[in-house]
């Protein structure tokens, strides 16, 4: 059975390689459909601390002062369903609220001064180069000026108006997109309240699946991988969510103290682009320093410094005091997750990377771990520092020359002092 398994899955592999374009065709559209339960899932797992906060405290003080201890029960888990879901509304009621009506100013503003900036900048530069630039540069320079203004006088009196049909496709197109993504968002806050009121039932049925279909001791194995994955997943996302919101407000406090230009709009996309691991910072500095240059060269010079110091302050003492070590994986693994899975879904394979990876690597761990302990030898990584090979006649491993070395002259260190101490005990007991 076990092989005729094999075979099949060996099979199956080799005929989804041949037809890898259909099933991602078919993957990409199931996913489409199930867009709403999705994220119907997501907000009810973001949203189920809030839920596990207020149900208890509200059941237990109902079931002091009502008889029918069910029956406050029931209403304790739907005033812990009803708080989740108006602290979601809220939360981005009141970020919408604060931040679309100063976004929109600063959006406008840097539409409508940026053709000025980038001309105000291209004189600065001719000035600033106009000692040491040669003959040669400068008629580069200007064939280059030329150009682009024959470029844009083209663009303007001949390809303004395709560009404004395509523009107004774009708009339609994007408003059948709002439509249906409300219609998404909709069904997905239905979703979540189902998803958050029956989510002992569905961890019960899981559980009873899993029980069903393998043996006790995987059963538990499985069991135990979920509660990691829970972990991980929870710990990392949530606090991620955290740290970034603290990045981009202190961004945007400090670039409103330091009369810095378009200090919302920035402040949200560095808190936005931190929630990505280690080239979050990049992703937003990069973008936010060539606006600022815009306006002001020093000015940028002056962000890019303090972004540098920030991202410090947030990768040795703001994110490891509200992340932990919730993944344990080294930078190696860190990096290798986010260029893999960012390939594979983009950002948010980048932001969901880290976790997924975590909890392979603690999968692959507890199955190397429990397949060493099978054959007797040890489980820690240090035994295997300087490790040369395993003697079978002996039993035991063959350690590199310095450390064979190394541990001859601890023996021989050892012996001489049981020596000398045995020396000493004759020598007391004679007397």
């Amino acid at each position: 059975a076990a092989i005729f398994g094999m075979i099949a899955a060996c099979v199956l592999f080799y005929f989804a390689i041949l037809r890898w374009d259909v099933i991602a065709a078919g993957w990409a559209t199931g996913m489409d459909i199930l867009k709403p339960i999705i994220y119907g899932i997501v907000m009810a797992y973001l949203l189920n601390p809030v839920m596990c906060l207020v149900q208890p405290r509200v059941t237990s003080f109902l079931q002091d002062h009502m008889s029918n201890k069910e029956r406050a029960a029931s209403i304790g888990k739907g005033i812990g369903i009803a708080s989740a879901i108006v602290f979601g509304v809220a939360v981005v009621s009141v970020v919408v609220g604060m931040i679309v009506p100063d976004l929109y100013t600063s959006l406008k503003g840097l539409i409508e001064t940026l053709p000025g900036q980038i001309k105000t900048l291209v004189e600065t530069i001719e000035v600033k180069w106009e000692i040491s630039m040669d003959a040669e540069l400068e008629t580069i320079w200007n064939t280059l000026k030329s150009n682009a203004a024959t470029i844009f006088d083209k663009f303007y009196n001949k390809d303004l108006l395709s560009v404004t049909g395509n523009v107004l496709t774009y708009l339609t197109t994007g408003v059948i997109g709002v439509v249906g993504f409300v219609f998404d968002l909709f069904i997905g806050i239905m979703t979540a309240i189902f998803a958050l009121g029956e989510k002992e039932k569905f961890i019960a049925q899981s559980k009873k699946v899993v029980f069903a279909l393998f043996r006790p001791e995987m059963a538990n194995n499985i069991l135990d991988v979920a509660r990691h994955c829970h972990k991980v997943f929870g710990g990392f996302l949530i606090g991620k969510i955290i740290d970034s919101i603290i990045i981009g407000i202190i961004c945007y406090i400090c670039m409103l103290w330091m009369k810095m230009p378009y200090p919302l709009l920035i402040g949200i996309f560095v808190g936005l682009t931190n929630i990505v691991p280690i080239f979050g910072p990049f992703i937003g500095a990069i973008p936010s320093i060539i606006l600022i240059l815009l306006v002001s060269p020093i000015k940028a010079v002056y962000f890019a410094i303090f972004i540098l110091i920030l991202q410090q302050i947030d990768g040795n003492i703001i994110g490891p005091t509200i992340l932990g070590d919730t993944t344990g994986l080294d930078e190696f693994w860190v990096i290798l997750a986010l260029i893999l899975c960012g390939g594979l879904w983009g950002i948010v394979g980048m932001i969901i990377g880290v976790p997924l990876f975590a909890t392979l690597y603690y999968v692959a761990k507890r199955l190397l771990e429990r397949i060493l302990r099978n054959k007797g030898l040890p489980v820690e990584t240090e035994h295997y520092r300087d490790v040369e090979c395993y003697d079978g006649e002996e039993k035991n491993f063959v350690l590199g020359v310095d450390e064979t070395l190394k541990r001859r002259k601890e023996e021989e260190k050892k012996q001489k002092k049981e020596k000398k101490n045995k020396k000493k005990g004759k020598s007391e007991a004679g007397e």
